[in-house]
C-alpha cells in the first residue's frame, strides 16, 4: 500500500513547472540585479569621466601665462564642480544617486577630485606623468590635470 502511494507520487509530474520556477527564480533575479549594477557602474563611470573632462577643460582655458592663471583656473574648476551645472546641483555635482563631485582649492581632503597643473605632457599616452612635469608657477602652467578620487558606489546586489 505504502509503496503504491510512493510510486504514484514519484511518477506524478503535475506541478513540476512550479518546482522548477521556484528553484530558478532566485538565480534569474540575482543575474538581473547583477546586470543592473554593472550597467549603473558603467554609466556612473562615464558620467564621472565627463565631469572630470569638463573641469579639466575649464581649468585649462584659464592657463594663459599670466600671474593669476592658476588661481583663475582653480576658480573655474570650482564653479564647474560646485555649481548646479550638472544633474541636481547643490553643493557638488550629483552623479547618479551616490557619487558626488566637489572641489575646494584650499581643502584637498574635502574635495573628491585633485587638480594639478603641468608644464608639459608626455608625447605618448602610455608614458606616466612624472612629478617633474607638475608646476605651481602660473607662468609655467599649460595643462590642467584633474584626477577623481576613488569613491564607493552603493549597489543593489550586495
Amino acid at each position: 500500500m505504502l509503496s503504491r502511494v510512493v510510486g504514484r507520487f514519484w511518477n506524478d509530474h503535475r506541478g513540476y513547472v512550479i518546482a522548477l520556477t521556484l528553484i530558478a527564480m532566485p538565480m534569474l533575479l540575482g543575474f538581473s540585479l547583477l546586470i543592473i549594477d554593472v550597467g549603473r557602474s558603467s554609466n556612473l563611470h562615464t558620467d564621472l569621466q565627463n565631469a572630470v573632462d569638463a573641469m579639466a577643460l575649464a581649468g585649462a582655458r584659464e592657463l594663459d601665462g599670466r600671474d593669476d592663471a592658476i588661481s583663475r583656473a582653480q576658480t573655474a574648476v570650482e564653479k564647474i564642480a560646485n555649481s548646479a551645472a550638472f544633474s541636481g546641483g547643490g553643493t557638488g555635482m550629483s552623479l547618479g544617486s551616490y557619487i558626488t563631485v566637489a572641489y575646494d582649492a584650499g581643502n584637498d581632503a574635502g574635495s573628491t577630485v585633485t587638480v594639478l597643473f603641468l608644464k608639459s605632457i608626455p608625447a605618448n599616452d602610455d608614458t606616466p606623468i612624472p612629478s617633474s612635469m607638475e608646476t605651481t608657477t602660473a607662468s609655467e602652467a599649460s595643462y590642467a590635470w584633474v584626477i577623481a578620487k576613488p569613491q564607493a558606489m552603493q549597489t543593489i546586489f550586495p
